[in-house]
């Protein structure tokens, strides 16, 4: 997945959140930042880790 979407895809918004997401592996970094995913992986992404990982309930509308 790229670190950034691709030109055409970029949204620039004054209401949202900025989803980042890091990792490492064996000396590699890789970052991955979205402006307020609708949907797509880093959308599912991000949900796994809020509901499953994080264990918290919080209803989809809250979730921009």
């Amino acid at each position: 997945m790229p670190p950034e979407p691709a030109p055409n895809d970029k949204v620039v918004g004054v209401d949202g959140a900025q989803w980042i997401f890091e990792a490492s592996n064996k000396g590699n970094h890789h970052v991955i930042d979205r402006w307020s995913p609708r949907n797509g992986p880093v959308r599912e992404l991000g949900l796994y880790v809020v509901r499953k990982l994080g264990k918290l309930d919080v209803p989809e509308k809250a979730i921009y």
